[in-house]
């Protein structure tokens, strides 16, 4: 990316932004779903890994197995390739969400800047290392020399800059910051996928509930602890609305 040289920002995975190899490959491509594969390796063998959930969920869904599985469903009876440069605007309060949009852009077949907040996160610097670690090998040299991983504060001036050099965007955020980020100038061929403010809800079977064991009903409240405070209701998949499906068949709702 030659003309992004020398931004006021933190690589925090990769090289400089003008060494970056911005030609896109195939989707699927092998030395995507290898890198990908090792990567789910080098966290699964780590035990501070471990002690967060969500990277563990990151690392089982970027295992070999689920990614060849992926490949396989892929329609590729035509010819594809990446669109090339993605700027990915991961969001602050999901510490793991970045890797998974640095994993759909490698699948994609892209080049990618994916920018992370300056939160700081402990699964932020274990990703960022197992990611580094891999980019230092020599087998991985092509995909480490075609992503990055970069942080900065909000700055739009920043943000201009990577959007003007960017084939596609992924935003995520609210609303309002989609709607900033889309008044961007771009070029007239990128494209913004954009994932905005989104609710869920979830719907309880009251009697399915009331037939539970005490042991089952505490691994569901567990479980729904988890789904609803783990990110602090944050995540478009935590629910704000519970609706208890009652035992002649009412709806009772709860906020």
């Amino acid at each position: 990316m030659t003309n992004a040289p020398d931004l006021p920002l933190q690589v925090r995975s990769g090289g400089p932004l003008n060494t970056m190899a911005c030609q896109p490959i195939a989707p699927y491509a092998p030395q995507v779903l290898s890198f990908l594969a090792a990567l789910s390796g080098e966290l699964l063998s780590k035990p501070e890994s471990r002690q967060y959930p969500d990277i563990a969920a990151f690392a089982f869904w970027c295992r070999n197995a689920n990614l060849n599985r992926l490949a396989r469903d892929f329609d590729n009876r035509h010819r594809r390739i990446g669109r090339g440069v993605v700027l990915h605007i991961a969001p602050g309060n999901i510490p793991v969400n970045f890797a998974f949009s640095l994993a759909f852009g490698m699948l994609a077949g892209n080049s990618n800047i994916v920018r992370i907040a300056e939160a700081p996160h402990p699964q932020t610097d274990i990703l960022c290392s197992a990611i580094n670690r891999l980019f230092d090998d020599p087998i991985h040299a092509k995909i480490a020399a075609m992503n990055r991983v970069v942080q900065y504060p909000r700055d739009d001036a920043i943000t201009a800059k990577l959007s003007a050099s960017a084939s596609a965007r992924l935003l995520w955020g609210g609303d309002q910051t989609i709607s900033h980020l889309r008044a961007m100038p771009t070029s007239p061929r990128c494209i913004d996928i954009a994932f905005a403010d989104r609710y869920s809800l979830a719907l309880i079977d009251s009697k399915a509930v009331l037939c539970e064991s005490d042991e089952g009903l505490l691994r569901l409240a567990q479980a729904f602890f988890n789904d609803v405070y783990l990110q602090d209701q944050g995540a478009c998949s935590s629910p704000h609305l519970l609706f208890g499906w009652g035992q002649m068949g009412s709806l009772r709702m709860h906020r």
